[in-house]
């Protein structure tokens, strides 16, 4: 008999690019950088204030009155440069950094044609303060606002789509982090939430949840004395089990003894020919032991279901990875996507573990020893399945603890 584990929405999923240096580098400054001016697409006159930003990492900037930029200390690679403004339309630009070197880009933005209060006000109108409580708590993960709160609370605006909560915000999301230490710019796409009503048989209500969006960190200035050290030790604890720390273990071989194992992902029931073999490791039966997950995936912009042998780890083979192009460096082949979960405590138990998706668009990726990475040519997919995962847990993808710089 199936059994399935339905997460029915992802807390949050990323489509990364990414950068690596070999150990000969590690410790030295990144000195490149890129410069511009931004210019509106129809007058030609310079836009103030757009923020210029590498997403979910704490490397960003505004322009100033002439639309100017300025970006240092970018990683090498393979980088996404998001430009943001409330009047414009988004702008995103994938440019590949070279060590030491500067690039100028000069980027002209389109002004946006329809204003977002247009669009929604068919939507039924609910009760601010109830939608923001469920904002708080499935979106910060902190209902009662203690260690993760939201600056521009009015900014915030809800309406209903059928049964579907929908919350908006026209103005970047400002969040204080104090459990992490951080200072966040949000660009909320959407948040939905819906509650189904209770089921018949077990009389429970399931709530499922997504959100998108962009993000730009900056660090907080500690007031308060320790405050500093506490931060670092809690951002140290939520990096055990980020993509980073992943690929750092997996270059350094360490994937077990950090708790890591993986699934491959098996083929839905109906793509399955007669006769075929799920898994012939289970006794060649036609029907293996299936678990599966339900999650947004960005790549595709749609929810599925993703299959796996609960019983049965994936280990990687030797000819999946390979040395170079230099020392410390190695390079994955990723056919399709792979599960990877990780038990906090590393026990037999395994009915509590955090869950994500790892695939890329070209089948391949290419890590170093300090979890830095690129995908030539391509993006890395990496979803979170774990419903517990809110932005009191967000971590900029370019943090690595002071002990492992």
């Amino acid at each position: 008999m199936t059994r399935k584990t339905c997460f029915t929405v992802i807390a949050l999923s990323f489509l990364l690019t990414g950068s690596l240096k070999s150990p000969a580098q590690v410790g030295l400054a990144q000195t490149s950088s890129v410069s511009g001016v931004v210019t509106d697409s129809i007058t030609g006159q310079p836009v103030a204030d757009v923020i210029v930003f590498i997403p979910s990492t704490t490397i960003g900037t505004s322009t100033n009155s002439k639309g100017e930029y300025f970006l240092s200390k970018l990683p090498a690679g393979d980088q996404k440069l998001l430009f943001r403004h409330l009047s414009y339309e988004p702008l995103e630009y994938l440019m590949t950094v070279i060590p030491g070197a500067h690039t100028s880009l000069n980027v002209r933005i389109s002004g946006k044609t329809v204003a977002l209060s247009e669009v929604v006000i068919k939507g039924e109108i609910p009760n601010w303060e109830r939608s923001f409580n469920i904002f708080k708590e499935y979106f910060l993960g902190d209902p009662f606002e203690t260690k993760c709160f939201l600056e521009n609370q009015k900014d915030l605006k809800f309406y209903y789509q059928g049964d579907i909560l929908i919350g908006y915000a026209q103005k970047p999301l400002k969040i204080v982090n104090r459990q992490l230490g951080y200072r966040i710019t949000y660009f909320l796409d959407y948040f939905k939430f819906e509650q189904t009503p209770p089921q018949r048989l077990y009389g429970f209500k399931k709530s499922s949840y997504s959100y998108s969006g962009s993000t730009l960190f900056e660090n907080l200035k500690s007031v308060i004395p320790l405050s500093g050290l506490n931060w670092e030790k809690n951002r140290e604890a939520e990096f055990h089990g980020s993509l980073r720390h992943f690929l750092m273990m997996l270059n350094q071989n360490k994937l077990a003894v950090n708790g890591y194992f993986l699934r491959k992902t098996l083929p839905a029931k109906a793509d399955i020919q007669p006769g075929e073999n799920l898994n012939a490791g289970l006794g060649g039966t036609s029907q293996a032991k299936r678990d599966s997950i339900f999650a947004w995936f960005p790549g595709k912009k749609e929810s599925e279901y993703v299959y796996f042998s609960p019983d049965e780890e994936y280990i990687i083979p030797d000819s999946l990875i390979t040395e170079g192009p230099s020392e410390g460096i190695k390079a994955l082949a990723l056919n399709g996507r792979l599960l990877v979960f990780k038990n906090p405590d590393k026990s037999q138990d395994r009915s509590e573990v955090t869950r994500w998706a790892i695939s890329s668009t070209t089948g391949k990726i290419i890590f170093d020893w300090e979890g830095n990475f690129q995908v030539p040519g391509g993006t890395l997919e990496w979803v979170i399945l774990d419903q517990a995962y809110r932005v009191r847990k967000m971590l900029p993808t370019d943090y690595l603890p002071k002990g492992k710089q």
